[in-house]
């Protein structure tokens, strides 16, 4: 009876759902009060919403591409900075997160978050993932690039990549929103990642959608942040296994 109930103080502690009933069985796995729900189990609550912007968007830059034979090969006409993507008054590459609210801890996921040097761009532009998560950065150009990420709390890193193949793997330690990369060669090229200690994020695609799922039940501070548009937030409280609604416009400056 001891063991049991330090197992269910521990539980409680933690903020993973409920504890196990005394007496009974402990919560299988994607149920609420299991391990799952910790890692954002389907079995919680969802928030999900869309980033419109009204108004006309700002035309994005074209920038001349020069000095790399490779990149001019493929981007004669120069290559579009693409910090601002509307379509059908939806944009895209907006970051949407959990500011505030959750309070267990997270274990940060083994498999890594990819991020490519593809025809002289980064891909994504802009990503999220767990402090402790792997980044596998990898060079699928046949010219070298440079990987130069610039953050404030966590640790600076800048290396090169001269082939196509070249691998390298890197980690964020501290959640950080947001840590800009670029690359010292070719000054066009940008990406953008969103560090948290949770599972519990997303980036817009061109439909300007996001869904956040697994949420265990509370009051939470959803935030959405764009490169050039900045930061927007709301507070939304949502019940166990209840679905809510979270929307976020920006408008023509």
């Amino acid at each position: 009876m001891r063991r049991i109930t330090l197992l269910a103080l521990v539980a409680v502690i933690a903020g993973c759902g409920q504890p196990p009933s005394l007496g009974g069985p402990a919560p299988a796995p994607g149920t609420p009060g299991g391990d799952a729900l910790c890692d954002g189990s389907p079995e919680g609550a969802v928030i999900r919403g869309k980033v419109s912007f009204e108004g006309t968007p700002p035309a994005c830059e074209t920038r001349v591409v020069e000095g790399d034979p490779f990149c001019v090969q493929l981007h004669k006409n120069g290559i579009v900075y693409e910090d601002v993507k509307v379509k059908d008054g939806a944009l895209a590459n907006v970051f949407v997160w959990v500011k505030k609210g959750l309070t267990a801890k997270y274990p940060a996921p083994k498999d890594p978050k990819v991020l490519t040097q593809r025809d002289c761009r980064f891909e994504p532009r802009v990503f999220g993932i767990q402090s402790g998560q792997p980044l596998l950065i990898r060079n699928e150009d046949e010219t070298m690039h440079n990987v130069h990420a610039i953050p404030k709390l966590n640790d600076e890193f800048n290396f090169a990549q001269t082939k196509k193949g070249d691998e390298l793997t890197k980690k964020f330690t501290t959640a950080e929103v947001m840590v800009r990369i670029k690359c010292d060669a070719h000054g066009w090229m940008a990406a953008w990642a969103g560090v948290v200690n949770h599972p519990f994020y997303a980036v817009t695609g061109e439909d300007g959608t996001f869904e956040l799922k697994g949420l265990p039940p509370g009051e939470y501070l959803v935030a959405a942040w764009h490169e050039r548009f900045g930061l927007r937030d709301q507070t939304v409280k949502i019940g166990e296994k209840e679905t809510k609604t979270a929307d976020f416009t920006y408008k023509a400056e």
